[in-house]
Parts: C-alpha cells; sequence; structure tokens
C-alpha cells in the first residue's frame, strides 16, 4: 500500500511534484509510540515556497525528497500500543518535531506528549 504527498527534491529549485512512498505503520517505530493521521487539510506557506525554491531543506536520511505542507488538520486512523493519549478519530494538528537527523527518534518526547494531551483536550471538547 502507498500514500502520495506533495514534494520537493532538495537543493533543486522548483522541484514540486506529486510522490508516492509506502505508507506508514505504527509499528514502524520502535515501541510502538506512534500515530497514524489521515490528512484532511494541508497549509502550503511562505516556508514551503522558499523549500521549493532551494533556499533551504533537506530530506530525511535515505530518502530523495522531502514532503512539504507542515501545517495540516488529521484524524487520528491508529494508535501504536504506547499510545494513551489520543483515540482514534480524534482530530489533530500534527507539529513537524526534528532535532536531530530524524523526525522518528523525536516521538514520545515531553514536548509532543503535552502537544498531544493538549490536543486531545479540545478534541473531548468537540465530542460533547
Amino acid at each position: 500500500m502507498t500514500t502520495k504527498a506533495i514534494a520537493v527534491i532538495p537543493g533543486r529549485p522548483n522541484s514540486l511534484h506529486l510522490a508516492t512512498s509506502p505508507k506508514p505503520s505504527v509499528h514502524d517505530i520502535p515501541n510502538e509510540p506512534g500515530v497514524l493521521v489521515q490528512v484532511l487539510r494541508v497549509g502550503v506557506d511562505g516556508t514551503d515556497k522558499e523549500i521549493n525554491a532551494a533556499e533551504y531543506g533537506a530530506a530525511p536520511p535515505g530518502e530523495e525528497f522531502f514532503v512539504i505542507g507542515h501545517e495540516c488538520l488529521g484524524s487520528v486512523m491508529e494508535v501504536g500500543r504506547h499510545v494513551s493519549e489520543l483515540i482514534p478519530g480524534d482530530y489533530v494538528f500534527p507539529t513537524l518535531r526534528r532535532p536531530g537527523s530524524s523526525a522518528w527518534p523525536s516521538c514520545g518526547n515531553e514536548e509532543s506528549v503535552q502537544d498531544a494531551r493538549n490536543r486531545r483536550v479540545r478534541s473531548e471538547a468537540r465530542r460533547l
């Protein structure tokens, strides 16, 4: 199964294209702290324009492209076995956190967990 996203090839100006990659799984991350989110709406802003102009931006290690559109609204589809702050059906506003060389190790850090708690409270309020 695959997923599609709008992406650029870092360092190549005006390389915006529709990219296909394997569908991620909550099981891809050790200890399963992952959350699979279906993107419902995404914003493309000035940062994305600058990335497409090759002013900056790098693909994750091992990838040829960089997915743009870091501001979005999504619906939780599935959660890893160690996720307790979100449930399928919650609406989330994912945040990009990329300390170090990859986004994956940052999943589950205290800042991300606090973000999830805040979103969960808002999501529960919408269901009432």
